[in-house]
């Protein structure tokens, strides 16, 4: 995404955006936020802490203050880093009123991101289109009490997950395909591990598809089978087992 300034928009001097952006890094470290897609530097940006429209005048202050704010991540912040969106990232526990988002986002992920590595057939048991009134129903009935926490931008929603604390496990995490790499995923995996930590869990199980295997492993979690399981009591589907100690 580029940026350009908006009318009357203030610049900071570089030395004053510079102190102020140290500063938001430090409080960041606090809160041990992901390092992931959406940087350190996207979520000053995000607590409103630095105001965009100074980005073009200090582009090269960020950087460096970057590289010597966050220990041991010398040279990981881009340009692309750098150039964010100001909308800030939310995650809330889902209302029944989400329903509808809830699975237009879980469809679209299917959709247009598992379809690489899925068939046609699964792909349609998978997350079967149109979406019905009874599939909305049955997302709010929820008879095995998930706990789920959904992802939302400017009032969007753009992300999903779900834990079944009786099964020490992680049900779900899908992200909608515009905001895919973006940290959206990794944000909502800590919330849900937060949470599972704090009901006393101390393995976290799941059945991830084989698009998603990836993204688990990069954040720690172990592969223990490569297996399959029957979607809709039929079609069967390639998935991999895994878990992470929390």
């Amino acid at each position: 995404m580029n940026h350009r300034p908006g009318r009357g928009s203030s610049q900071l001097p570089a030395r004053a955006f510079r102190d102020a952006l140290a500063a938001t890094f430090q409080r960041l470290q606090r809160f041990h936020l992901p390092r992931c897609g959406v940087s350190w530097v996207t979520y000053g940006c995000l607590l409103n802490k630095i105001n965009e429209s100074t980005y073009p005048l200090v582009r090269e202050e960020i950087a460096a203050t970057a590289k010597t704010a966050v220990p041991g991540q010398e040279g990981t912040i881009s340009e692309r880093d750098v150039i964010v969106p100001t909308m800030t990232l939310v995650i809330r526990e889902m209302r029944d009123g989400d329903a509808r988002s809830f699975l237009e986002v879980q469809y679209a992920a299917v959709h247009r991101i598992a379809v690489r590595d899925y068939p046609p057939e699964v792909i349609e048991a998978w997350a079967p289109l149109p979406i019905t009134q009874a599939a909305v129903e049955a997302v709010i009935d929820n008879p095995e009490e998930e706990i789920r926490f959904l992802a939302e931008r400017g009032g969007h929603i753009i992300g999903l997950a779900c834990l079944v604390i009786a099964n020490n496990e992680l049900r779900a995490c899908y992200v909608a395909p515009e905001a895919a790499r973006t940290g959206v995923g990794k944000a909502l995996l800590m919330k849900i591990e937060e949470t599972a930590r704090n009901a006393g869990v101390r393995y976290l199980y799941a059945d991830s598809s084989l698009t998603a295997e990836q993204f688990y492993r990069s954040q720690g979690y172990e592969v223990t089978e490569y297996s399959h399981h029957l979607l809709r009591g039929r079609w069967p589907m390639a998935c991999v087992k895994i878990r992470k100690a929390l």
